[in-house]
């Protein structure tokens, strides 16, 4: 990683200091492009003092793609969550035990509790303590398999919103072929085990795909294998069965209260599990990342913004007697107004443009990581972004004619 930082920095010192200047060579020497107007004095402007400058606009493209990458990571975070936030929590509360007088009371005290039931869901598994994927370098501690049959019942009563792509999805093709359900808390994986072979005691089965779904939630934290009737028949012999049970219920954020009272109802061994406390937790962790690259956004952009605009200045103070002998042979404030903002404006989105470049590279390969289409964030941290470049060069801008206006 530190590798590609590296090389991302010595590119753009590199395309600032040469390649930039070939193209405003090409610009100037283009007359069909530079004698539209008063455009011929930005670009020249801007190509005169580039050779002093490169250094400076490097630094400025690596802090805004910085600011970018930041602000963009931490909202894809957020909008992740936000958006997988079912897959993690399914249930308002879940417990593993096949008793079926224990669920009858747990149903009583939830009904007689403010919390009204939405769904309910019993699932049966089995518990597969160790097993080999072929293309894992790690060792897999182990999974869980249930059948497509109840996989589909789970689904259907959940009610997801992509809930019939996930379904098409998750359906093996054939005998031998699993789903990988990635396991719950999964935030960021290398792996992707579609094609890949799982061994487990003599049987192997091939891995289809591969994909993120609601049906355990984070009760019971382990990924899960989808597969056909048949299959799973066959594996009963060799490993144990059990039974989850899941409840949805109204206003589950609340329903610490009634969490504590059926905790005392169930015994230790049934891995309890209750959405209220999980859901503090999770989103004061997610709230803390997303305000320190908020914050770290902040920085980077008031400090580019505010080298830049002192860089402008200073070029300005340097111009005025140009601007002032333009002026005398006939320049019109119209013109001079439009030629300083094309100064202004390219000198401050070069390095926008190739900073949005690198952060797009950047927040692709957590893209990748996620598995997850984070287009939406991503457009909107550059939008942000864009706006605040906006506002610097408004006020760059302003005060750089205000300094030119003062030669009269």
């Amino acid at each position: 990683m530190l590798a590609v930082v590296i090389l991302v920095i010595i590119g753009t010192y590199f395309f600032f200091g040469s390649f930039l200047s070939v193209v405003l060579r090409y610009l100037i020497n283009n007359k069909k492009t530079m004698y539209q107007g008063v455009r011929i004095v930005g670009i020249s402007n801007i190509a005169y003092r580039l050779r002093g400058n490169y250094r400076s606009l490097a630094i400025l493209a690596v802090m805004a793609a910085t600011a970018i990458t930041a602000f963009g990571t931490s909202l894809s975070l957020k909008y992740y969550v936000d958006q997988t936030h079912s897959v993690e929590f399914p249930y308002s509360f879940s417990y593993l035990s096949e008793n079926e007088t224990l669920q009858a009371e747990v149903l009583q005290i939830i009904r007689e509790s403010e919390h009204e039931l939405k769904a309910e869901v019993q699932l049966k598994y089995l518990d597969i303590p160790s097993a080999h994927i072929t293309n894992d370098v790690w060792s897999t501690s182990g999974f869980i398999a249930v059948k497509y049959s109840d996989f589909a019942h789970v689904i259907t009563t959940l009610n997801p919103k992509n809930a019939v792509k996930i379904l098409e999805q998750a359906k093996p093709a054939r005998l031998g072929a699993v789903t990988f359900i990635e396991a719950p808390g999964t935030i960021a994986s290398v792996y992707r085990y579609t094609g890949s072979i799982v061994q487990m005691a003599s049987h192997e089965f091939l891995i289809e795909d591969y994909l993120k779904a609601p049906l355990l939630g984070s009760g019971v934290n382990m990924p899960v294998l989808v597969m056909n009737d048949e299959d799973y028949t066959l594996l009963q012999a060799d490993f144990a069965q059990h039974t989850f049970n899941g409840f949805l219920v109204e206003k589950a954020e609340g329903s610490l209260p009634l969490a504590l009272k059926l905790r005392t109802l169930l015994p230790e061994n049934s891995n309890f599990f209750a959405y209220a406390g999980a859901y503090q937790s999770s989103f004061r962790f997610i709230g803390l990342f997303f305000f320190l690259g908020g914050f770290m956004s902040i920085v980077f952009i008031l400090a580019t913004g505010s080298i830049m605009y002192f860089k402008l200045l200073s070029e300005g103070l340097a111009d005025k007697e140009k601007y002032a002998l333009l002026k005398k042979i006939g320049m019109t404030k119209d013109e001079i107004r439009r030629a300083v903002s094309t100064q202004v404006g390219l000198s401050l989105l070069l390095p926008l443009l190739l900073g949005i470049v690198h952060s797009l590279f950047a927040i692709n390969v957590l893209k990748k990581f996620l598995n997850y289409n984070l287009l939406l964030p991503t457009l909107a941290a550059i939008a942000v972004f864009a706006f605040c470049y906006a506002v610097f060069f408004t006020a760059t801008t302003k005060k750089f004619l205000q300094i030119i206006w003062e030669q009269r």
